[in-house]
């Protein structure tokens, strides 16, 4: 690693104060797809990752889009105009700002020469199943019989030369030693597989086969190691068995007759109560034929309790999952709100404090304020300084660690989380949708009809991409709703909240993907159709917020201000008004070129 290199990289990407604030530095674990960071820092470390490599072409998708005025131009100033200066780089933006300062811009209509119905209809995994099928035959198949075939030849051999020096803590630790690495191959594969297109444009492809190769060499050896413990054992089972009956039957044969008398006396007697005699000889024979099954009885005795011993890790898993710590009741007996709450939408944070781990630092630093109902809150503040925080506590995602929030009068941590959070609208940032219809994902609960649901796309704007498609309603949308644009997801889910018509509406940079005519659609609709509600917005765009009743601005975790957004503008020194003096500073700039 290049120390020089990465520090000023981070440096570039405005990354050296988030990671001061993480715990354990750039050693901090992030989580399956970042779920530990902010959306702005996750774009962040990913330009950092392309940015260290030192590639001679960058390809940036949107990189600025969840980033404030002043961050965006910083970083893309230090990153685009500074250290790729001498790259090629292709810029995939919405932001009006920044083509100016490149050399050409493409403006484009349409993409790559197959109908949109293809990709509609046709899922991402078909496609690349087409296109590797024929490679994968040849690496893999063919490879593996050879392998097979090798393998059969040389198994037997195996189980004799693997050391008896194995001895119990095989069972005790290999066993579950495997389901614990099976689980990080497991992991190891599912991210490989979420990002394999950063992957391949990375270049990294040997480095994650190498990794996985590891990974499986690994969660085999514990595989390995019981297997032939468990012939090993199987092997001198027979060999004890087999010397066993051997001593009997020499001992049968060499004593004399009648040392057997007392146990022939009683089978004498039984076979004369049914009529046959029981000869000495028939009696040796009798006992050589159940002492020959010995070896089964016992292999098959200790297999079955080797299958319960491994069996048994399930249990242990299964009840380590049953004590996870869950979210607060679903339910709560002789707690539950009206029918109608919240009917005003009136918001109230009391000395509100959240940390997300019992010793970790606090997000939010005991904010207190009033949301009023029916007026429109737009929250602001720059990276990382506790907006989406904010809102987790609204949803109950994170628990509060001091202080409430009371909507309507009501405690909501007093309340079921069934009753919270059906009550409460919201167009997140990563929108979701389900894999099903486009019907199925406006009105999951089939509460709704066909005409309302097209009245819902009249209004998002949708109604014109859906009668295109042959299927009208019944349209496919596929898992994540990857057959549908990021703007079109976001629209779907204000469809959504049109139908459901909740009296508080959250968006958490709903439009930080959006261009400014999608921006302004989505902010006329919502007040048209919101009016009477309670919306409070986040966002990272000025003109999103400035209409807005009222401003709330945050910085690390602190309530700085809260007021008209008229009055912010002109208080001096004011957070609000030194983002809308950067945010125009860059329009400025930009319109200068």
């Amino acid at each position: 690693m290049d120390s020089e290199r990465y520090r000023e990289t981070l440096e570039r990407c405005s990354l050296i104060k988030d990671l001061e604030l993480l715990p354990f530095g750039d050693l901090t674990v992030i989580g399956e797809r970042g779920i530990n960071l902010s959306g702005g820092q996750k774009q962040r470390v990913q330009l950092a990752r392309a940015l260290y490599q030192d590639s001679d072409i960058y390809l940036l998708d949107d990189p600025f889009s969840a980033l404030d005025a002043q961050t965006a131009t910083s970083i893309f100033n230090g990153c685009v105009m500074e250290a790729l200066s001498t790259k090629t780089v292709l810029l995939v933006s919405h932001h009006v700002d920044f083509p100016p300062a490149f050399n050409s811009v493409l403006l484009l209509d349409s993409l790559f020469h197959a109908p949109m119905s293809f990709y509609d209809s046709t899922p991402r995994g078909r496609i690349l199943s087409w296109v590797s099928y024929d490679l994968s035959i040849i690496d893999l198949d063919v490879t593996f019989s050879l392998i097979c075939s090798l393998t059969a030849a040389t198994n037997a051999c195996a189980n004799l030369v693997v050391p008896a020096v194995l001895t119990w803590q095989v069972l005790f630790v290999s066993i579950p030693m495997e389901a614990v690495l099976f689980n990080m191959l497991q992991h190891s594969v599912a991210i490989t597989l979420a990002g394999a297109m950063t992957i391949r444009a990375s270049d990294k492809e040997d480095q994650f086969f190498a990794k996985n190769f590891d990974l499986i060499d690994t969660n085999a050896s514990p595989f390995f190691h019981s297997f032939s413990a468990n012939k090993w054992l199987i092997q001198w089972i027979e060999i004890v068995s087999a010397a066993v009956v051997a001593f009997a039957a020499l001992c049968m044969v060499l004593l004399p007759p009648r040392t057997f008398s007392s146990i022939e006396y009683i089978f004498v007697i039984l076979g004369r109560m049914i009529n046959a005699a029981i000869r000495y000889t028939g009696f040796i024979g009798m006992a050589l034929s159940y002492g020959l099954s010995l070896n089964i009885k016992l292999v098959n005795s200790i297999q079955k309790h080797c299958t319960i011993a491994n069996k048994i890790i399930s249990v242990e898993r299964l009840n380590q999952y049953t004590h996870i710590p869950s979210e607060a009741p679903q339910v709560i007996e002789g707690n539950h709100p009206t029918t109608n709450w919240p009917a005003v939408g009136k918001v109230e944070i009391q000395e509100l404090q959240v940390r997300y781990r019992p010793n970790a630092p606090l997000i939010l630093c005991g904010i207190s304020c009033t949301f009023e109902g029916g007026h429109k809150i737009g929250i602001v503040g720059r990276t990382c300084s506790g907006k989406t925080t904010l809102i987790s506590a609204l949803f109950r995602l994170v628990e509060p660690a001091g202080g409430k929030i009371v909507v309507d009068g009501i405690d909501i941590s007093t309340i079921e989380l069934h009753d919270l959070r059906p009550r409460f609208g919201i167009i997140p940032q990563d929108p979701t949708l389900f894999n099903g219809t486009v019907r199925y994902n406006l009105d999951p609960l089939c509460q709704h009809s066909d005409q309302e649901i097209w009245e819902v796309l009249g209004k998002c704007p949708l109604r014109e991409t859906v009668q295109k498609k042959e299927e009208g309603l019944d349209s496919l949308v596929v898992e994540d709703g990857s057959n549908w644009s990021m703007v079109q997801r976001q629209l779907f889910c204000l469809g959504r909240e049109l139908l459901r018509r909740s009296k508080i509406l959250v968006l958490d940079e709903a439009t930080a993907s959006a261009n400014n005519a999608t921006d302004m659609i989505l902010q006329k609709t919502i007040q048209t159709e919101f009016a009477e509600c309670t919306v409070i917005t986040v966002a990272h765009r000025i003109p999103t917020v400035v209409d807005c009743t009222m401003v709330f601005a945050i910085s690390d975790g602190k309530l700085v201000e809260y007021d008209e957004p008229i009055k912010l503008i002109k208080t001096e020194g004011a957070l609000f008004g030194k983002l809308v003096e950067e945010y125009w500073s860059t329009l400025q700039s930009a319109d200068s070129h």
